[in-house]
């Protein structure tokens, strides 16, 4: 006998198996058809998989970022591939400012003497971002399995794999935007901060300040996404998969 997944409430989780789509959940009286996989149109990635619709989702994201959740099909394999190609073009786009100072680019920041001392600053970010960005990858991969595999279904209600995988892919859009925002923000601080040796007595806390804000801006976004999906993912931790029955 082949195995079927019970039809739930999106919102409270009642079984609404055999339930008529007129009717209304018994548990909490949100009208059974709005529970319906049919009812999400899907995001922009899940129509067209292309780099168009890579930046639409991007768009989506940060102009509705309520609204993609609830929009998003539950289902794995675009979403999980969406999650991939996010991690990766945030490695690509990280290592732009790495191999422009590997490069073309100086290696220290700012140079400025102090009591006939030479301090140099260094740039840290390319490397950084860099490593940020290669441990994020794996760790993010595994995690997201390891849920979807095991802890998802031990949920009460079971929670479906591909709603981790809806999560996991739509958070990782921040990674992208991070990443970004990160490198255009290096970007203006490298083409404004003077190439010649700060005079004696110089103060340096605004570059200091520019030397922090992109990383900054990049750990805040992920930060700002994690609270994002914590509280977001409430349109979505219930809904009925696509997926095919295990």
């Amino acid at each position: 006998m082949g195995m079927t997944r019970p039809f739930r409430c999106e919102r409270c989780g009642y079984d609404l198996s055999g339930v008529s789509e007129a009717a209304l959940c018994q548990e909490c009286g949100t009208p059974v058809e709005d529970s319906r996989p049919e009812r999400r149109p899907g995001i922009p990635w899940q129509h067209s998989g292309t780099p168009l619709g890579l930046l639409a989702t991007v768009r989506m994201y940060i102009t509705t970022p309520i609204g993609i959740y609830r929009a998003v099909r539950i289902e794995s394999r675009s979403m999980g591939r969406l999650l991939v190609v996010n991690l990766g073009l945030s490695l690509f786009i990280g290592l732009v400012p790495s191999a422009v100072v590997a490069i073309v680019g100086r290696r220290d920041l700012i140079t400025t003497v102090t009591s006939g001392v030479t301090h140099r600053l260094a740039d840290p970010l390319p490397a950084v971002l860099f490593v940020l960005n290669s441990l994020v990858i794996p760790i993010a991969l595994v995690t997201v399995w390891v849920i979807a595999r095991f802890v998802a279904p031990r949920q009460k209600p079971p929670l479906a794999r591909a709603v981790t995988w809806c999560s996991a892919g739509i958070s990782s859009t921040a990674a992208v935007i991070g990443t970004t925002a990160a490198v255009l923000l290096w970007s203006l601080r490298y083409a404004t901060i003077p190439e010649e040796t700060l005079p004696l007595g110089a103060s340096t806390g605004y570059y200091h300040l520019m030397t922090a804000a992109p990383l900054l801006a990049y750990l805040g976004i992920l930060c700002a996404s994690g609270v994002l999906d914590a509280y977001a993912n409430r349109h979505n931790r219930l809904a009925n998969s696509l997926d095919p029955i295990p």
